[in-house]
């Protein structure tokens, strides 16, 4: 008999229309299996339930959220009900009902008046009985203790609004190219993803209170555990609550969604917290870079493209990202500086200097250059030139080092800094291995040491104004001429370095 019936269900499966686009049908055609794995559990048999049938047809047709009409003349003849009371409530409990036994879709009314009034009818109910028929109201859609819904019903989940973000940011976000998003939008999308890992999915009502929000941007203050015994770090963890409240703002805006910000929800203060072990390592010195002497040894085995990497990052304080964007036109050789005077420095047509505009920041910097960086600098515009590209950090046919576009657009400069110190501690051995990043802080931190804090934040191009068709803007409020003047004075610090690339 069993096996008869198991035949006669399998013979019986509906067919589904679910549309022509690929990609479509196929996120459909998921959905409707989940819906069938509910039919299954609620009934113990492989068949469809009458509302399951029904709410998998709306799903092939791309209809995600299944409406339950309010029909009062069938609640008179059906249930007997009589009054409007009793009608709202009852048309709550069955769409709580219905959404326990289906949770794999979701379940919406279609009078949101007759939805909101039935709210307010169950929580009185509620209050009354629920101690002795707690059980019995779960399983009719009643409320359970402590959950308070709004009344006005709002719809979506979290999780397909986190989808929906991830399509706002791929949209409307500056791209490389008609496809290729920029790296830190990229990382974005990474930060919902781990977003969606964390949050369990909800209806969005779930969240139009002040606590549910307090509560989902104070996990990521209280830096969750991303594995076993590891909390996240505090800048990890600080990154990731920074994109949910972007994302929180978004939602609050959109137009797709009805969803609205709790009162004083976008008032949340919270300090990430702090840990023992956060200070277990602590060192006086949180910067490490490598000292003059280091550098000889190894600018010593370095060849020509990587002097130029070496140079530039301690002369520029550049990192890869900046010297991996470094073009032909924002090198200067051999000429006086245009506003010296208003600078305040002395310049001759001996000086060189790279200057430029931070695309990320959008912050102008500017650097006088050592005559070893010059000349280095002169070789890499006339390799270019030569390849036929306007970046200096390429390959020799024209490739970029530095790729936007790769998901660690970073590791190309990284591997090739390393494989020249991995071949200075051949002859080296106490030589430490510090990345290339290191460099980048190398002129910074010196200045810091000689009571320079201003010129060091200046010379990272930290908050430096900056008009393309004003240049002279730019020097208004920072003082470059004395950054080029402390410049100048620690060629002589650096002096093993530039001695080692003369060899």
């Amino acid at each position: 008999m069993g096996n008869s019936i198991l035949d006669r269900a399998k013979r019986k499966q509906p067919k589904f229309n679910l549309g022509k686009d690929e990609k479509e049908a196929a996120k459909r055609l998921a959905r409707i299996q989940e819906l069938f794995d509910d039919c299954q559990r609620y009934t113990g048999l492989p068949v469809w339930t009458t509302f399951g049938l029904y709410a998998a047809k709306l799903l092939a047709r791309g209809v995600y959220q299944i409406p339950i009409p309010f029909d009062r003349e069938e609640q008179e003849s059906v249930h007997g009900h009589e009054s409007l009371e009793d009608i709202c409530a009852n048309y709550v409990q069955m769409i709580r009902a219905e959404q326990a036994c289906y949770p794999s879709i979701q379940i919406v009314p279609t009078d949101d008046d007759a939805y909101a009034y039935g709210v307010r009818l169950n929580a009185s109910y509620e209050q009354a009985v629920l101690e002795r028929k707690e059980r019995e109201f779960k399983e009719e859609g009643v409320i359970s203790s402590g959950k308070k819904y709004p009344d006005r019903f709002v719809s979506g989940s979290l999780h397909d609004t986190f989808d929906r973000y991830v399509s706002h940011i791929k949209k409307s976000e500056n791209k490389l190219d008609a496809e290729t998003l920029k790296p830190a939008q990229r990382k974005r999308i990474e930060y919902v993803d781990v977003l969606k890992l964390h949050h369990r999915d909800c209806s969005l009502m779930e969240l139009s209170s002040y606590d549910a929000i307090a509560e989902m941007i104070g996990y990521w203050a209280n830096r969750p555990e991303y594995k076993k015994g590891k909390r996240y770090k505090p800048t990890t963890a600080r990154h990731r609550r920074k994109e949910l409240e972007r994302f929180l703002r978004w939602l609050d805006l959109t137009s797709e969604f009805e969803w609205e910000m709790p009162r004083g929800a976008n008032q949340i203060k919270v300090r990430t917290v702090e840990l023992e072990e956060d200070h277990a390592s602590a060192d006086l010195l949180t910067k490490i870079v490598y000292t003059p002497e280091q550098l000889g040894s190894i600018a010593g085995k370095a060849n020509e493209f990587e002097r130029l990497l070496l140079l530039v990052g301690v002369n520029c304080a550049f990192g890869a990202a900046e010297i991996g964007r470094l073009i032909t036109s924002e090198v200067l050789l051999n000429q006086c500086h245009k506003y010296a005077e208003r600078l305040q420095f002395g310049s001759t047509e001996s000086d060189s200097f790279v200057r430029l505009m931070r695309p990320k920041s959008k912050m102008f910097g500017e650097w006088i250059l050592w005559k070893e960086t010059a000349e280095i600098l002169e070789w890499a515009i006339s390799r270019a030139n030569q390849i036929g590209t306007p970046f200096l950090i390429v390959k020799k046919t024209g490739e970029r080092i530095y790729n936007e576009k790769s998901k660690n657009p970073q590791a190309a400069t990284a591997s090739c800094w390393r494989k020249l110190v991995r071949r200075a501690q051949k002859t080296h051995p106490e030589l430490p291995f510090l990345p290339y990043g290191s460099l980048r802080d190398t002129l910074p931190d010196t200045l810091r040491h000689r009571g320079e804090d201003t010129l060091a934040s200046i010379c990272l191009a930290h908050k430096t104004a900056f008009k393309a068709d004003n240049l002279l803007e730019a020097y208004g409020n920072k003082p470059f001429g004395r950054l080029h003047d402390a410049i100048r004075d620690l060629r002589g610090q650096f002096k093993p370095m530039l001695d080692a690339v003369r060899q």
